[in-house]
C-alpha cells in the first residue's frame, strides 16, 4: 500500500514539474540604442553605432539594435540572442550625439534622441508582459521627464554628469541614468527628454492555475509519505 502511495506521489509530483517546467517562458531582452545618424547622407549612415558584440546595459546584453535617432528606420530588429523580432519602433524628436565614444553602456550614451516632449511608438512587442528601461543623460543637472501612455512621469536626473564620464565607476544608478517602468503589455507610447536607449525585458513567468494546483497536490502527498515513515 505504501509502495503504490508513494509511486503516485512521485508521478504526480513529476508531472507537475513537467508542466511547471513547461510554463516558465523563456526571460529576454530587446535592446535598443539611439544612434547618430548623418544628416548629410539622409540619415543613412551611422556615424559609430555600437557593435553586436557590445554588452551594454542594467539587464547586461548583446545585440543591440540602433535606431537612427530622429529617423527610425532601416532595422530589423533583434532580440539579446540575435533573433529577429516582431518589435516596431517610430517615434519624433531630434538627431544629437555627445561624441562620448567608449564601448559598451558608455558607448550606448553616446548619442540621443533630444527633444523634451518626444515620443516613442512602441508595438509588436513579443512578449505578453514585460518591463521598459529607459537609460538618459545630460550635462544638463534637471529633471528630464518620461511617462508611459500620458501615466505618471518619472525623472532621470544625471546632475550636470558628463555622459562622457560613465564607465569611470561602471554603475548605473536609477534616477541618475535610467528609470523602469513595470508590469507593461501590448503596443504603447514613450513620452520622453534626451532619450539614449531602452530595454525591453519580459517578464517571469508563473505558473498556471492548473500546474499549481499539481504541484500543491504533490506537497500535500509528499508530506504524507513523510509522516508515515516516522510511524
Amino acid at each position: 500500500m505504501k509502495t503504490r502511495f508513494g509511486f503516485a506521489a512521485t508521478s504526480l509530483l513529476a508531472v507537475a514539474f513537467v508542466m511547471f517546467a513547461g510554463s516558465q517562458a523563456f526571460c529576454g531582452v530587446i535592446s535598443v540604442n539611439m544612434d547618430s545618424w548623418s544628416e548629410a547622407e539622409g540619415f543613412d549612415h551611422q556615424d559609430n553605432p555600437m557593435l553586436l558584440t557590445e554588452v551594454a546595459g542594467l539587464v547586461p546584453a548583446p545585440n543591440w539594435n540602433a535606431y537612427g535617432a530622429g529617423s527610425f528606420h532601416g532595422v530589423t530588429p533583434v532580440d539579446d540572442s540575435g533573433a529577429v523580432t516582431t518589435l516596431a519602433i517610430t517615434g519624433t524628436g531630434g538627431n544629437n550625439s555627445w561624441n562620448t565614444g567608449g564601448t559598451g553602456t558608455k558607448h550606448m550614451f553616446a548619442d540621443f534622441c533630444s527633444d523634451n516632449g518626444a515620443t516613442l511608438d512602441i508595438s509588436g512587442v513579443p512578449y505578453a508582459n514585460y518591463d521598459l528601461i529607459v537609460y538618459s543623460k545630460s550635462w544638463e543637472a534637471r529633471d528630464m521627464n518620461f511617462s508611459v501612455n500620458g501615466g505618471d512621469v518619472q525623472t532621470i536626473n544625471s546632475g550636470g554628469e558628463s555622459p562622457g564620464s560613465f564607465g569611470d565607476d561602471g554603475e548605473l544608478v536609477e534616477g541618475v541614468h535610467y528609470t523602469t517602468f513595470s508590469g507593461l503589455s501590448g503596443a504603447i507610447t514613450l513620452t520622453h527628454d534626451h532619450l539614449s536607449g531602452i530595454q525591453i525585458v519580459e517578464a517571469a513567468a508563473v505558473p498556471e492555475p492548473t500546474t499549481a494546483v499539481l504541484l500543491g497536490l504533490a506537497s500535500v502527498l509528499g508530506l504524507s509519505i513523510f509522516t508515515r515513515r516516522r510511524r
